[in-house]
This record gives C-alpha cells, structure tokens and sequence, in this order.
C-alpha cells in the first residue's frame, strides 16, 4: 500500500499554520506595547534558535516548499525580514491560500519525483 502524500502532508500543514496566528495573538498580549511587540518578534527563545518572526517565517516557507516539490506546481515567493505582526499574519494566510490551490490530484507521481534540495547557510 502506498502512502499518500497529500493527505500526509498538506492537512498537517495547514493545521501547523493554523495554529501561528494564535501564537502572534498571545505574543501581543503578552507583550503589551507595540514596541514590546517588536522586541519579541526579533528575540530569540534560546541563544541557538532563530528570532521568533524568523520562526514563522520559516514555517510559512517549509510549508508551501513541501507543497511545491511534491505537486510539481511553483510557490509563490515572499519578501523576508519584515517581523511585525501585520506582516506575519499575511505570510501565514498567504500561505495558506497557497496551500488551498493544491489538490490531492496535482500530488499524482509525487512519490516518484525526484526531489533536490538546495540549501544555503543562514546566519544571524
């Protein structure tokens, strides 16, 4: 029996994401102050990891790289760097509108493909 990789990724996906608007929701509260807010988004959990906008930021990148490769169909490209919340907000929704134009039937051969990734250093 093959695995499906549609339903093995893009429902997980779009739950991942669902999930960060409620995490900015939290930081501004907790934050208190727009410029507080600003703060968090450019501060690091751990002195290892990425700032917090930059984790979004990532997630929201991972999500529709995983989505492209296997359907075969290009993800949009997005400008980087911008932390404040607005802006994050509209990376996740655009993502996910992104992942709501890929269907079970463009993931048809998905396991068949070949996959190369490129990667790059990141360095903060």
């Amino acid at each position: 029996m093959k695995t499906n990789l549609y339903t093995a990724t893009v429902p997980l996906l779009k739950k991942h994401l669902n999930a960060l608007p409620g995490l900015l929701d939290k930081a501004e509260v907790h934050a208190g102050s727009p410029e507080a807010v600003a703060t968090l988004m450019t501060d690091k959990l751990y002195e290892d990891m990425f700032p917090f906008g930059k984790q979004i930021e990532v997630a929201c990148d991972n999500a529709k790289g995983i989505a492209s490769r296997l359907s075969g169909k290009e993800a949009p490209s997005y400008e980087d760097g911008d932390y404040a919340i607005a802006t994050l907000r509209t990376r996740i929704a655009n993502t996910l509108a992104y992942l709501d134009t890929i269907t079970e039937a463009d993931f048809d051969g998905a396991e068949d493909r070949k996959v190369v990734l490129g990667f790059s250093l990141i360095v903060l």
